[in-house]
């Protein structure tokens, strides 16, 4: 990540919401999407901070939250010690890319610190795959905190933070995923070495499965009674949100519905899909419509590709009829 240190949680889990209440606290404001994922929701909450949420990757709704608290402080003349913004380079529950490009001009602007969630974006994303800051020409340190899962890309488990020394070092004391919890297995730790090593002797993988990431979005988009979340500007997310057209208005009956999809594409085509579940107890839930996530990989073939989008095109015919 070309920072000065790192630090190794053994828990993805538990890495955003060690890292969130080790520098924020109940004095403390922290602004985030409102579509961010369970981690970042749990991680909010027990900082214990005041937390505050933006309509997801909406910069116009961000940018006024930013200058309602600023006209908020000038008022009061109380400031508060610390702010965060915190963003998934790439949406767990949409798939999406965040606009890190802007969402930095804001935090500069109102002078807020930037966390930001890669575990979707690290090892997909950017030249050299070090995520969604290197894909928007962030250099090191202008995130002031990173982190991700190594569940993903590197095929581990356990998560990690990134970020200057003493950034890294004030979670060694304060961090309790870290203070409180047993190291990562070496094997464990072993295994992300090899992948991160795997990674940068063959970096031909991140242009691989960008282009895989297209390719699907492509096929699936000619897909009728499905539509593909996101704009022309995410088609490098390899986590690809394929949402209903014209559905039930409820969640759990568009949830019903395509599940319905993809056990009719497993019985009848032999290709596994999932779709994408949460949480009652998740913040997004009302927020995220009921979707069939994709993960597209560097290993996949075009044919692979091929054989899942016309899966998925046969079974919407035979199930989503009544829908068109």
């Amino acid at each position: 990540m070309q920072t000065e240190e790192s630090i190794i949680y053994a828990y993805d889990l538990a890495t955003v919401p060690s890292i969130l209440p080790a520098f924020a606290n109940a004095k403390d404001l922290i602004i985030c999407d409102e579509a961010a994922c369970y981690a970042i929701q749990n991680g909010a909450t027990l900082s214990r901070a005041q937390v505050r949420f933006f309509k997801h990757n909406d910069m116009a709704d961000l940018e006024r939250l930013l200058q309602e608290q600023a006209d908020k402080d000038r008022r009061s003349k109380l400031r508060l010690n610390r702010r965060f913004i915190v963003v998934e380079g790439i949406s767990h529950n949409l798939g999406d890319i965040a606009p890190l490009d802007q969402i930095f001009k804001l935090k500069e602007k109102f002078k807020y610190r930037l966390v930001l969630d890669e575990s979707l974006s690290f090892g997909v994303l950017g030249d050299t795959g070090r995520g969604a800051a290197e894909m928007f020409g962030l250099r090191p340190g202008q995130v002031e905190i990173v982190a991700a899962s190594m569940g993903n890309s590197l095929a581990s488990i356990g998560g990690f933070c990134a970020g200057d020394r003493d950034i890294v070092d004030h979670q060694r004391l304060s961090g309790l995923g870290y203070c409180y919890s047993a190291s990562l297995p070496p094997y464990l730790a072993t295994a992300a070495i090899c992948a991160l090593e795997s990674m940068q002797k063959q970096p031909d993988l991140v242009q691989r499965v960008t282009k895989n990431a297209r390719t699907m979005r492509k096929l699936l988009q000619t897909i009728d009674g499905l539509q593909v979340h996101g704009a022309p500007s995410d088609d490098a997310s390899p986590v690809i949100h394929v949402q209903l057209q014209h559905g039930p208005d409820a969640i759990w009956e568009g949830k019903a519905l395509l599940q319905r999809v993809v056990a009719d594409a497993c019985e009848h085509e032999g290709v596994l899909f999932t779709v994408h579940r949460l949480s009652d107890l998740d913040k997004a839930y009302v927020k995220t419509p009921a979707s069939i996530c994709v993960a597209v990989t560097a290993q996949h073939s075009q044919k692979d590709l091929e054989n899942a989008a016309d899966a998925l095109r046969n079974a919407c015919k035979r199930c989503l009829h009544l829908y068109r």
